[in-house]
């Protein structure tokens, strides 16, 4: 009788604790969202953003419409887009968020604050199962765990506390869920690494996505997508950190020079057929390629934008597709775009100055 009560005792403590794991097990990580960045707090708000945004683009937005022409049908392969506030940058938004309609989209993202974490050489992941945004809950889709089960270990690193807070690629996630509400992410970062390390990683990632898209027999624009996070020239001589970036001076023609130097940057490297050649010299011309962590020009994207589309490259050759073209869509400044302050309840935050003295560009590309 002892041991019969011994052993339904023990049989009860293995059915409890193999309750309490199931119930750990299934228990979903969501990464919440910044309620005090320039982003929005809640579906309302978003939703008004959007609309003000689009009807105050909208005589530019038809002409992009005719740019990317069947892509904006379809859904773009790949895509630039800032991570500003959207009271500033909303307006460049809109010129490409709308087209990025795939159901799967791999986010490369800024990793700001790499250095905090003694992060370098490797893609940054998180665990997350979804990730919150004011219009929703936005799924982690399953090619992220093939991916990391696929690498290298040395290639990647998993981090939930960076994760929760880099904003480069919360700032997209909300028009994501809003245009395209069954989409699922991929969420990676990209810290400092010099270019061999980059086309290294590049080339590992590349070859792990393009076996899987052969495989599904998977159309880019459709069933994946790369969108890309940047914020294009920091500029000025006040807010820094104690830092001047205003080579060209603060005043007017300073500024005229320094928004020229962004589009032509877009213009001779991410405009037409893509190739690694054009992207090393974006590359180099934004970085010193002896020590990645000194900027030569003050763009957040000078890692994601040239490892994104170094990968979107290499895939299309792994597939056998034709070669990408990028396409310039829209470009803008804070000082120039001014403050989205009309329309919109409750009004959006702003977590800088704008003037001629702190201002940032903003960017928008489009690739088919």
């Amino acid at each position: 009788m002892k041991k019969n009560k011994r052993l339904s005792a023990a049989v009860l403590l293995w059915i409890i604790c193999l309750a309490a794991m199931n119930g750990t097990s299934h228990e979903k990580k969501t990464r919440a969202f910044h309620s005090d960045y320039g982003f929005a707090v809640n579906k309302h708000q978003l939703e008004s953003a959007i609309k003000t945004a689009c009807s105050r683009e909208a005589a530019d937005n038809a002409n992009t419409e005719k740019l990317l022409g069947t892509a904006a049908e379809n859904g773009l392969a790949a895509a630039i887009c800032p991570h500003d506030d959207y009271s500033y940058a909303a307006q460049v938004y809109a010129h490409v968020m709308p087209y990025v309609r795939a159901k799967r989209v791999i986010i490369f993202g800024v990793a700001h604050k790499a250095r905090d974490f003694n992060l370098k050489d490797k893609l940054i992941f998180g665990s997350f199962d979804e990730w919150d945004t004011a219009a929703g809950a936005l799924q982690v889709s399953g090619l992220e765990e093939y991916l990391i089960g696929h690498l290298k270990s040395d290639d990647y690193t998993v981090s939930n506390p960076f994760m929760e807070q880099e904003h480069s690629i919360e700032a997209l996630t909300h028009w994501i869920k809003y245009y395209n509400p069954d989409a699922e992410i991929i969420p990676i970062c990209i810290p400092h690494m010099k270019w061999e390390r980059m086309q290294e990683l590049a080339k590992s990632l590349s070859t792990v996505l393009a076996e899987k898209i052969k495989n599904e027999e998977w159309k880019a624009g459709g069933d994946y997508a790369i969108l890309i996070s940047n914020d294009s020239s920091h500029y000025g001589d006040q807010g820094w950190g104690g830092k001047n970036y205003a080579p060209f001076g603060c005043g007017v023609k300073g500024y005229l020079e320094a928004t020229g130097r962004d589009i032509r940057l877009a213009g001779d490297y991410l405009t037409g057929q893509l190739t690694i050649d054009k992207l090393h010299n974006l590359f180099t011309a934004l970085v010193d390629e002896r020590d990645p962590y000194t900027y030569l020009i003050t763009w957040c994207g000078r890692f994601s934008i040239p490892f994104g589309l170094s990968v979107l490259v290499n895939v299309s050759e792994s597939i056998g597709e034709q070669p990408f073209s990028g396409i310039f869509l829209s470009y803008g400044t804070s000082v120039a775009l001014g403050l989205m302050d009309e329309g919109i309840e409750p009004l959006l935050q702003t977590t800088a100055p704008s003037n001629l003295h702190h201002w940032v560009g903003y960017l928008a590309m489009g690739f088919k």
